[in-house]
Protein backbone atom coordinates (compact mmCIF):
# COMPACT_ATOMS: atom_id res chain seq x y z
CA UNK A 1 0.00 0.00 0.00
CA UNK A 2 1.35 3.42 -0.95
CA UNK A 3 0.93 6.57 1.15
CA UNK A 4 -1.24 8.46 -1.31
CA UNK A 5 -4.23 10.58 -0.41
CA UNK A 6 -7.05 10.05 -2.93
CA UNK A 7 -10.09 12.32 -3.16
CA UNK A 8 -13.34 10.97 -4.62
CA UNK A 9 -15.65 13.73 -5.81
CA UNK A 10 -19.20 12.40 -5.84
CA UNK A 11 -20.28 9.65 -3.44
CA UNK A 12 -23.28 8.13 -5.19
CA UNK A 13 -23.15 4.62 -6.65
CA UNK A 14 -20.04 5.30 -8.78
CA UNK A 15 -18.25 7.09 -5.96
CA UNK A 16 -18.97 4.28 -3.51
CA UNK A 17 -17.79 1.72 -6.10
CA UNK A 18 -14.55 3.73 -6.44
CA UNK A 19 -14.16 3.80 -2.66
CA UNK A 20 -14.67 0.04 -2.45
CA UNK A 21 -12.19 -0.59 -5.26
CA UNK A 22 -9.50 1.50 -3.51
CA UNK A 23 -10.06 -0.33 -0.22
CA UNK A 24 -10.17 -3.81 -1.76
CA UNK A 25 -6.98 -3.22 -3.69
CA UNK A 26 -5.17 -1.41 -0.87
CA UNK A 27 -4.43 1.33 -3.37
CA UNK A 28 -3.81 4.22 -0.95
CA UNK A 29 -3.42 5.22 2.68
CA UNK A 30 -6.02 7.98 2.89
CA UNK A 31 -9.39 8.57 1.17
CA UNK A 32 -11.60 11.65 1.26
CA UNK A 33 -15.10 11.54 -0.22
CA UNK A 34 -16.97 14.71 -1.17
CA UNK A 35 -20.69 14.86 -1.87
CA UNK A 36 -23.31 17.48 -1.08
CA UNK A 37 -25.98 14.86 -0.34
CA UNK A 38 -24.03 12.53 1.91
CA UNK A 39 -22.30 9.20 1.26
CA UNK A 40 -24.10 6.39 -0.60
CA UNK A 41 -27.23 8.45 -1.24
CA UNK A 42 -27.11 9.46 -4.91
CA UNK A 43 -30.31 10.44 -6.77
CA UNK A 44 -30.53 7.33 -8.96
CA UNK A 45 -31.14 4.81 -6.16
CA UNK A 46 -32.84 7.09 -3.64
CA UNK A 47 -36.31 6.00 -4.82
CA UNK A 48 -38.44 4.29 -2.18
CA UNK A 49 -41.37 3.11 -4.31
CA UNK A 50 -41.56 -0.66 -4.91
CA UNK A 51 -42.77 -0.15 -8.51
CA UNK A 52 -39.45 1.40 -9.55
CA UNK A 53 -37.37 -1.51 -10.79
CA UNK A 54 -33.83 -1.33 -12.12
CA UNK A 55 -33.79 -2.25 -15.81
CA UNK A 56 -30.59 -4.29 -15.38
CA UNK A 57 -30.47 -7.78 -13.88
CA UNK A 58 -28.93 -8.60 -10.51
CA UNK A 59 -25.83 -10.04 -12.17
CA UNK A 60 -24.78 -6.58 -13.38
CA UNK A 61 -25.84 -4.42 -10.42
CA UNK A 62 -23.02 -5.23 -8.00
CA UNK A 63 -20.53 -2.69 -6.69
CA UNK A 64 -17.85 -5.33 -7.24
CA UNK A 65 -16.99 -6.83 -10.65
CA UNK A 66 -19.83 -9.11 -11.87
CA UNK A 67 -18.05 -12.43 -11.29
CA UNK A 68 -18.16 -11.87 -7.51
CA UNK A 69 -22.00 -11.90 -7.52
CA UNK A 70 -21.83 -9.53 -4.57
CA UNK A 71 -25.37 -8.21 -4.91
CA UNK A 72 -26.78 -11.74 -5.10
CA UNK A 73 -24.99 -12.64 -1.86
CA UNK A 74 -26.40 -9.51 -0.21
CA UNK A 75 -29.94 -10.32 -1.41
CA UNK A 76 -29.77 -13.90 -0.19
CA UNK A 77 -28.49 -12.68 3.16
CA UNK A 78 -30.94 -9.81 3.66
CA UNK A 79 -34.04 -10.35 1.54
CA UNK A 80 -34.96 -13.35 -0.58
CA UNK A 81 -33.08 -16.59 -1.14
CA UNK A 82 -35.06 -17.28 -4.31
CA UNK A 83 -33.76 -14.25 -6.23
CA UNK A 84 -31.52 -15.20 -9.18
CA UNK A 85 -28.86 -13.40 -11.19
CA UNK A 86 -31.39 -12.82 -13.99
CA UNK A 87 -33.98 -11.09 -11.78
CA UNK A 88 -34.70 -7.36 -11.65
CA UNK A 89 -34.96 -5.74 -8.22
CA UNK A 90 -36.20 -2.34 -7.05
CA UNK A 91 -34.02 0.73 -6.87
CA UNK A 92 -34.78 0.91 -3.17
CA UNK A 93 -33.11 -2.47 -2.68
CA UNK A 94 -30.07 -1.28 -4.63
CA UNK A 95 -29.95 1.90 -2.53
CA UNK A 96 -30.01 -0.19 0.66
CA UNK A 97 -27.29 -2.43 -0.78
CA UNK A 98 -25.06 0.56 -1.57
CA UNK A 99 -25.49 1.89 1.96
CA UNK A 100 -24.68 -1.52 3.40
CA UNK A 101 -21.54 -1.99 1.34
CA UNK A 102 -20.31 1.53 2.05
CA UNK A 103 -20.60 0.84 5.79
CA UNK A 104 -18.93 -2.57 5.42
CA UNK A 105 -15.94 -1.26 3.46
CA UNK A 106 -15.63 1.76 5.72
CA UNK A 107 -15.08 -0.66 8.60
CA UNK A 108 -12.68 -2.72 6.49
CA UNK A 109 -10.72 0.42 5.59
CA UNK A 110 -10.20 1.24 9.26
CA UNK A 111 -9.06 -2.34 9.91
CA UNK A 112 -6.49 -1.99 7.13
CA UNK A 113 -5.19 1.31 8.50
CA UNK A 114 -6.75 3.42 5.74
CA UNK A 115 -7.88 6.85 6.92
CA UNK A 116 -11.31 7.83 5.57
CA UNK A 117 -13.06 11.18 5.84
CA UNK A 118 -16.23 12.59 4.35
CA UNK A 119 -17.01 16.20 3.43
CA UNK A 120 -20.67 17.06 2.87
CA UNK A 121 -20.08 19.50 0.05
CA UNK A 122 -19.74 19.59 -3.73
CA UNK A 123 -16.46 19.96 -5.54
CA UNK A 124 -16.07 23.16 -7.56
CA UNK A 125 -12.74 22.71 -9.31
CA UNK A 126 -9.52 20.70 -9.26
CA UNK A 127 -6.22 22.51 -9.80
CA UNK A 128 -2.76 21.04 -10.25
CA UNK A 129 -0.24 22.46 -7.80
CA UNK A 130 3.46 23.16 -8.45
CA UNK A 131 4.41 20.26 -6.18
CA UNK A 132 2.41 17.78 -8.26
CA UNK A 133 -0.54 17.35 -5.93
CA UNK A 134 -4.05 18.76 -6.49
CA UNK A 135 -6.02 21.49 -4.78
CA UNK A 136 -9.77 20.80 -4.68
CA UNK A 137 -11.98 23.82 -4.16
CA UNK A 138 -15.38 23.03 -2.70
CA UNK A 139 -18.57 25.08 -2.88
CA UNK A 140 -18.69 26.00 0.80
CA UNK A 141 -16.01 24.16 2.81
CA UNK A 142 -12.81 25.72 1.53
CA UNK A 143 -10.09 23.61 -0.08
CA UNK A 144 -8.37 20.27 0.39
CA UNK A 145 -5.29 18.80 -1.24
CA UNK A 146 -4.87 15.26 -2.56
CA UNK A 147 -2.30 13.26 -4.49
CA UNK A 148 -4.90 11.82 -6.85
CA UNK A 149 -8.52 12.57 -7.68
CA UNK A 150 -11.39 10.46 -9.03
CA UNK A 151 -14.33 12.51 -10.33
CA UNK A 152 -17.53 10.47 -9.97
CA UNK A 153 -20.18 13.15 -10.37
CA UNK A 154 -23.42 12.03 -11.97
CA UNK A 155 -26.30 13.73 -13.73
CA UNK A 156 -26.98 17.33 -12.76
CA UNK A 157 -30.43 18.87 -13.25
CA UNK A 158 -33.55 17.73 -15.12
CA UNK A 159 -33.37 18.35 -18.86
CA UNK A 160 -36.52 20.42 -19.34
CA UNK A 161 -37.61 21.07 -22.94
CA UNK A 162 -38.03 24.71 -23.91
CA UNK A 163 -41.78 24.20 -24.38
CA UNK A 164 -42.12 23.33 -20.67
CA UNK A 165 -39.60 25.74 -19.14
CA UNK A 166 -42.15 28.46 -18.37
CA UNK A 167 -44.16 26.11 -16.13
CA UNK A 168 -41.42 25.77 -13.53
CA UNK A 169 -42.74 26.92 -10.20
CA UNK A 170 -46.29 25.74 -10.82
CA UNK A 171 -47.26 23.43 -7.91
CA UNK A 172 -48.54 20.74 -10.29
CA UNK A 173 -45.60 20.83 -12.69
CA UNK A 174 -42.86 18.33 -11.89
CA UNK A 175 -39.48 18.83 -13.54
CA UNK A 176 -38.72 15.16 -12.94
CA UNK A 177 -40.56 12.09 -11.63
CA UNK A 178 -37.98 11.84 -8.83
CA UNK A 179 -38.31 11.78 -5.94
CA UNK A 180 -41.63 10.11 -6.62
CA UNK A 181 -42.87 11.09 -3.17
CA UNK A 182 -43.44 14.67 -4.37
CA UNK A 183 -45.79 13.54 -7.13
CA UNK A 184 -47.73 11.26 -4.81
CA UNK A 185 -48.16 14.01 -2.21
CA UNK A 186 -49.48 16.63 -4.63
CA UNK A 187 -51.37 14.77 -7.37
CA UNK A 188 -54.85 13.53 -6.44
CA UNK A 189 -55.64 9.88 -7.25
CA UNK A 190 -58.40 10.83 -9.72
CA UNK A 191 -56.23 13.29 -11.68
CA UNK A 192 -55.51 13.16 -15.42
CA UNK A 193 -51.74 13.51 -15.75
CA UNK A 194 -49.68 14.33 -18.81
CA UNK A 195 -46.20 12.84 -18.81
CA UNK A 196 -43.88 14.31 -21.43
CA UNK A 197 -41.48 11.53 -22.44
CA UNK A 198 -41.80 7.83 -23.23
CA UNK A 199 -38.50 6.40 -22.03
CA UNK A 200 -37.57 4.78 -18.71
CA UNK A 201 -38.21 7.73 -16.38
CA UNK A 202 -41.62 8.21 -18.03
CA UNK A 203 -42.37 4.51 -17.47
CA UNK A 204 -41.49 4.94 -13.79
CA UNK A 205 -43.80 7.93 -13.47
CA UNK A 206 -46.65 6.11 -15.23
CA UNK A 207 -46.36 3.04 -13.02
CA UNK A 208 -46.37 5.08 -9.83
CA UNK A 209 -49.26 7.33 -10.83
CA UNK A 210 -51.44 4.62 -12.38
CA UNK A 211 -51.05 2.55 -9.25
CA UNK A 212 -52.41 5.55 -7.31
CA UNK A 213 -55.47 5.63 -9.60
CA UNK A 214 -54.51 8.49 -11.90
CA UNK A 215 -55.27 8.49 -15.61
CA UNK A 216 -51.98 8.97 -17.43
CA UNK A 217 -51.04 9.99 -20.97
CA UNK A 218 -47.46 9.51 -22.17
CA UNK A 219 -46.43 11.69 -25.12
CA UNK A 220 -43.24 12.19 -27.12
CA UNK A 221 -42.39 13.10 -30.74
CA UNK A 222 -41.64 9.44 -31.55
CA UNK A 223 -44.13 7.76 -29.22
CA UNK A 224 -41.57 4.98 -28.86
CA UNK A 225 -41.50 3.00 -25.62
CA UNK A 226 -38.41 1.09 -24.49
CA UNK A 227 -38.14 -2.49 -25.75
CA UNK A 228 -38.93 -5.36 -23.38
CA UNK A 229 -36.53 -7.93 -21.94
CA UNK A 230 -36.78 -10.74 -19.43
CA UNK A 231 -33.14 -10.39 -18.31
CA UNK A 232 -29.88 -8.74 -19.29
CA UNK A 233 -26.80 -10.86 -18.70
CA UNK A 234 -23.10 -10.79 -19.50
CA UNK A 235 -22.26 -13.44 -22.07
CA UNK A 236 -18.85 -13.66 -23.77
CA UNK A 237 -18.49 -12.73 -27.42
CA UNK A 238 -15.96 -14.55 -29.59
CA UNK A 239 -12.89 -12.42 -30.19
CA UNK A 240 -13.15 -12.99 -33.93
CA UNK A 241 -16.55 -11.25 -33.88
CA UNK A 242 -14.93 -8.11 -32.49
CA UNK A 243 -11.92 -8.08 -34.79
CA UNK A 244 -13.00 -5.01 -36.77
CA UNK A 245 -12.70 -2.84 -33.63
CA UNK A 246 -8.93 -3.36 -33.69
CA UNK A 247 -8.50 -3.73 -37.47
CA UNK A 248 -5.64 -1.50 -38.62
CA UNK A 249 -7.52 -0.79 -41.87
CA UNK A 250 -10.44 0.61 -39.87
CA UNK A 251 -8.21 2.55 -37.49
CA UNK A 252 -6.27 4.06 -40.41
CA UNK A 253 -9.56 4.95 -42.14
CA UNK A 254 -8.87 2.78 -45.17
CA UNK A 255 -12.08 0.84 -44.51
CA UNK A 256 -15.41 2.15 -43.20
CA UNK A 257 -17.16 -0.59 -41.21
CA UNK A 258 -20.87 -1.34 -41.61
CA UNK A 259 -21.85 -1.32 -37.94
CA UNK A 260 -25.42 -2.41 -38.52
CA UNK A 261 -24.29 -5.44 -40.51
CA UNK A 262 -21.77 -6.33 -37.80
CA UNK A 263 -24.49 -6.32 -35.13
CA UNK A 264 -26.84 -8.40 -37.28
CA UNK A 265 -24.15 -11.01 -37.92
CA UNK A 266 -23.16 -11.06 -34.25
CA UNK A 267 -26.74 -11.61 -33.09
CA UNK A 268 -27.47 -14.18 -35.79
CA UNK A 269 -24.36 -16.19 -34.92
CA UNK A 270 -25.09 -16.20 -31.19
CA UNK A 271 -28.84 -16.91 -31.29
CA UNK A 272 -30.87 -20.09 -31.56
CA UNK A 273 -33.88 -17.93 -32.43
CA UNK A 274 -33.89 -16.23 -35.82
CA UNK A 275 -33.61 -12.44 -35.82
CA UNK A 276 -36.99 -12.19 -37.53
CA UNK A 277 -38.54 -13.93 -34.50
CA UNK A 278 -36.68 -11.74 -31.95
CA UNK A 279 -37.79 -8.33 -33.16
CA UNK A 280 -41.16 -6.71 -33.80
CA UNK A 281 -41.90 -4.63 -36.89
CA UNK A 282 -45.15 -3.16 -35.53
CA UNK A 283 -44.97 0.66 -35.44
CA UNK A 284 -47.86 1.41 -33.07
CA UNK A 285 -46.47 1.65 -29.53
CA UNK A 286 -49.01 -0.36 -27.54
CA UNK A 287 -49.24 -3.19 -30.09
CA UNK A 288 -45.47 -3.38 -30.22
CA UNK A 289 -45.38 -3.47 -26.41
CA UNK A 290 -47.79 -6.41 -26.44
CA UNK A 291 -45.81 -8.33 -29.02
CA UNK A 292 -42.44 -7.64 -27.42
CA UNK A 293 -43.80 -8.70 -24.03
CA UNK A 294 -44.94 -11.97 -25.58
CA UNK A 295 -41.48 -12.56 -27.05
CA UNK A 296 -39.79 -11.85 -23.71
CA UNK A 297 -42.29 -14.07 -21.88
CA UNK A 298 -41.25 -17.00 -24.09
CA UNK A 299 -37.48 -16.28 -24.01
CA UNK A 300 -37.37 -15.23 -27.66
CA UNK A 301 -35.41 -12.02 -26.96
CA UNK A 302 -31.95 -13.54 -27.20
CA UNK A 303 -30.45 -10.16 -28.12
CA UNK A 304 -30.62 -9.36 -24.40
CA UNK A 305 -27.74 -11.80 -23.75
CA UNK A 306 -25.35 -10.09 -26.20
CA UNK A 307 -26.00 -6.42 -25.62
CA UNK A 308 -23.72 -6.14 -22.57
CA UNK A 309 -20.81 -7.78 -24.35
CA UNK A 310 -21.31 -5.38 -27.27
CA UNK A 311 -21.36 -2.38 -24.94
CA UNK A 312 -18.17 -3.51 -23.19
CA UNK A 313 -16.39 -4.09 -26.51
CA UNK A 314 -17.44 -0.73 -27.93
CA UNK A 315 -16.44 1.10 -24.74
CA UNK A 316 -13.09 -0.68 -24.59
CA UNK A 317 -12.01 0.02 -28.16
CA UNK A 318 -13.77 3.22 -29.18
CA UNK A 319 -10.83 5.47 -28.22
CA UNK A 320 -8.70 4.03 -31.05
CA UNK A 321 -11.34 4.48 -33.75
CA UNK A 322 -11.39 7.40 -36.22
CA UNK A 323 -13.82 10.21 -35.52
CA UNK A 324 -16.03 9.26 -38.48
CA UNK A 325 -16.44 5.73 -37.11
CA UNK A 326 -17.13 7.10 -33.62
CA UNK A 327 -19.89 9.26 -35.05
CA UNK A 328 -21.35 6.23 -36.84
CA UNK A 329 -21.22 4.27 -33.60
CA UNK A 330 -22.94 7.08 -31.70
CA UNK A 331 -25.68 7.28 -34.33
CA UNK A 332 -26.18 3.51 -34.17
CA UNK A 333 -26.35 3.55 -30.37
CA UNK A 334 -28.97 6.31 -30.47
CA UNK A 335 -31.00 4.38 -33.02
CA UNK A 336 -30.90 1.23 -30.88
CA UNK A 337 -31.35 3.02 -27.57
CA UNK A 338 -34.72 1.41 -26.86
CA UNK A 339 -32.97 -1.99 -26.74
CA UNK A 340 -29.98 -0.82 -24.71
CA UNK A 341 -32.39 0.79 -22.20
CA UNK A 342 -35.12 -1.84 -22.44
CA UNK A 343 -37.65 -2.27 -19.62
CA UNK A 344 -38.16 -5.39 -17.50
CA UNK A 345 -40.96 -7.70 -18.63
CA UNK A 346 -42.69 -7.24 -15.25
CA UNK A 347 -43.02 -3.50 -15.87
CA UNK A 348 -44.24 -4.06 -19.43
CA UNK A 349 -46.99 -6.36 -18.17
CA UNK A 350 -48.09 -3.79 -15.60
CA UNK A 351 -48.23 -1.09 -18.28
CA UNK A 352 -50.43 -3.30 -20.45
CA UNK A 353 -52.71 -3.91 -17.50
CA UNK A 354 -53.13 -0.16 -17.02
CA UNK A 355 -53.74 0.30 -20.76
CA UNK A 356 -56.45 -2.37 -20.72
CA UNK A 357 -58.10 -0.79 -17.67
CA UNK A 358 -58.24 2.60 -19.39
CA UNK A 359 -55.74 4.31 -17.08
CA UNK A 360 -52.85 4.65 -19.55
CA UNK A 361 -52.39 5.85 -23.12
CA UNK A 362 -49.32 6.52 -25.27
CA UNK A 363 -49.35 9.04 -28.10
CA UNK A 364 -46.99 10.36 -30.73
CA UNK A 365 -47.27 14.07 -29.98
CA UNK A 366 -45.04 17.07 -29.45
CA UNK A 367 -45.54 19.24 -26.38
CA UNK A 368 -45.43 22.45 -28.45
CA UNK A 369 -49.24 22.75 -28.48
CA UNK A 370 -49.44 22.56 -24.69
CA UNK A 371 -51.30 25.49 -23.15
CA UNK A 372 -51.76 26.56 -19.52
CA UNK A 373 -55.35 26.87 -18.35
CA UNK A 374 -56.93 28.02 -15.11
CA UNK A 375 -57.24 24.45 -13.85
CA UNK A 376 -54.20 22.78 -15.43
CA UNK A 377 -53.06 22.32 -19.02
CA UNK A 378 -54.58 21.51 -22.40
CA UNK A 379 -52.95 19.67 -25.30
CA UNK A 380 -54.17 19.53 -28.90
CA UNK A 381 -53.57 16.60 -31.23
CA UNK A 382 -53.19 16.91 -35.05
CA UNK A 383 -56.96 16.33 -35.47
CA UNK A 384 -57.68 19.39 -33.33
CA UNK A 385 -58.98 17.41 -30.37
CA UNK A 386 -58.18 19.06 -27.04
CA UNK A 387 -57.48 17.13 -23.83
CA UNK A 388 -57.35 18.67 -20.35
CA UNK A 389 -54.73 17.62 -17.79
CA UNK A 390 -54.60 18.36 -14.07
CA UNK A 391 -50.86 17.83 -13.64
CA UNK A 392 -47.77 17.84 -15.84
CA UNK A 393 -44.68 15.67 -15.36
CA UNK A 394 -41.49 16.22 -17.35
CA UNK A 395 -39.78 12.85 -17.85
CA UNK A 396 -37.18 13.74 -20.47
CA UNK A 397 -34.12 12.77 -18.47
CA UNK A 398 -31.30 14.60 -16.75
CA UNK A 399 -28.47 16.71 -18.11
CA UNK A 400 -25.02 15.08 -17.85
CA UNK A 401 -22.21 16.99 -16.11
CA UNK A 402 -20.46 19.51 -18.35
CA UNK A 403 -17.02 19.79 -16.84
CA UNK A 404 -14.42 21.92 -18.59
CA UNK A 405 -10.63 22.13 -18.66
CA UNK A 406 -8.45 25.07 -17.73
CA UNK A 407 -4.70 25.40 -18.27
CA UNK A 408 -4.04 23.69 -14.93
CA UNK A 409 -7.10 21.69 -14.02
CA UNK A 410 -10.78 20.94 -14.23
CA UNK A 411 -13.86 23.04 -13.49
CA UNK A 412 -16.59 20.85 -12.02
CA UNK A 413 -19.64 22.72 -13.22
CA UNK A 414 -21.85 23.18 -16.23
CA UNK A 415 -19.69 24.60 -19.01
CA UNK A 416 -22.05 27.36 -20.10
CA UNK A 417 -19.35 28.97 -22.21
CA UNK A 418 -19.51 27.23 -25.61
CA UNK A 419 -15.78 27.85 -26.05
CA UNK A 420 -14.86 26.01 -22.84
CA UNK A 421 -12.71 22.97 -23.56
CA UNK A 422 -14.29 19.66 -22.53
CA UNK A 423 -12.16 17.24 -20.49
CA UNK A 424 -9.62 15.40 -22.64
CA UNK A 425 -9.17 11.83 -21.37
CA UNK A 426 -6.71 9.16 -22.43
CA UNK A 427 -7.73 5.53 -22.79
CA UNK A 428 -7.15 5.08 -19.03
CA UNK A 429 -9.74 7.82 -18.31
CA UNK A 430 -7.03 10.17 -17.05
CA UNK A 431 -7.28 13.90 -17.59
CA UNK A 432 -4.73 15.19 -20.10
CA UNK A 433 -4.26 18.95 -20.01
CA UNK A 434 -3.65 20.74 -23.28
CA UNK A 435 -0.01 21.68 -22.71
CA UNK A 436 1.08 18.71 -20.58
CA UNK A 437 3.27 15.90 -21.82
CA UNK A 438 1.98 13.42 -19.25
CA UNK A 439 -1.56 12.74 -18.03
CA UNK A 440 -2.67 13.99 -14.64
CA UNK A 441 -3.40 11.84 -11.61
CA UNK A 442 -7.02 12.87 -12.12
CA UNK A 443 -9.50 10.32 -13.42
CA UNK A 444 -13.13 10.58 -14.45
CA UNK A 445 -15.57 7.70 -13.99
CA UNK A 446 -19.21 6.88 -14.62
CA UNK A 447 -21.49 9.55 -16.11
CA UNK A 448 -18.60 12.07 -16.02
CA UNK A 449 -16.97 10.18 -18.91
CA UNK A 450 -19.97 10.62 -21.24
CA UNK A 451 -18.01 12.71 -23.75
CA UNK A 452 -15.30 10.07 -24.12
CA UNK A 453 -17.05 6.73 -23.59
CA UNK A 454 -19.99 5.72 -25.84
CA UNK A 455 -22.18 4.01 -23.20
CA UNK A 456 -21.87 5.13 -19.57
CA UNK A 457 -25.40 4.98 -18.16
CA UNK A 458 -24.97 1.60 -16.48
CA UNK A 459 -23.54 0.66 -13.08
CA UNK A 460 -21.53 -2.25 -14.49
CA UNK A 461 -19.69 0.20 -16.77
CA UNK A 462 -18.77 2.45 -13.84
CA UNK A 463 -17.67 -0.51 -11.71
CA UNK A 464 -15.32 -1.72 -14.44
CA UNK A 465 -13.92 1.81 -14.82
CA UNK A 466 -13.21 2.42 -11.12
CA UNK A 467 -11.54 -0.95 -10.68
CA UNK A 468 -9.16 -0.13 -13.53
CA UNK A 469 -8.53 3.29 -11.99
CA UNK A 470 -7.78 1.76 -8.56
CA UNK A 471 -5.20 -0.52 -10.18
CA UNK A 472 -3.51 2.49 -11.74
CA UNK A 473 -3.48 4.40 -8.46
CA UNK A 474 -2.04 1.40 -6.67
CA UNK A 475 0.87 1.37 -9.11
CA UNK A 476 1.75 5.08 -8.63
Amino acid sequence: MNNLHVAIIGAGATGVAAFIALVRQGACKRITLLDASGPAIGQVYASQHPELLCNTSVELMSLLPPHYHDLLHYLHEHTNNEITLADFVSRKIIGDYIQDRYTRYLSLAYQQGISVSFIRDAGKQVMRQPGGDYLIETRQSGTITADAVIVCTGYTHPAIPEALASYQGDPLFFASPYPEKLMLEKIRPDSHVLIVGTRLSAIDAALVLCRQGCRVSLVSPSGDLPAVRSAVMLRPIQASRLAWLTDSAVISEQVRPDIRKWVIRLLAHASATSLREQFVAEAESIQRLRQESELARHDKTEWQYRIVGMINAINQHSHTLPEAVKHSLSAFLRATGRYISAMPLKNAEKLLGYVDSGLLSVEKLRADSLQKSDSGWTLSNPQGEITHFDALVCATGYAPPRHSMTHNGLILADARDASAAPPRLNNHLQLHLAHSVSPESVWLAGISTHLSVPVVNALFVAVEQVNRIAQQIRSL
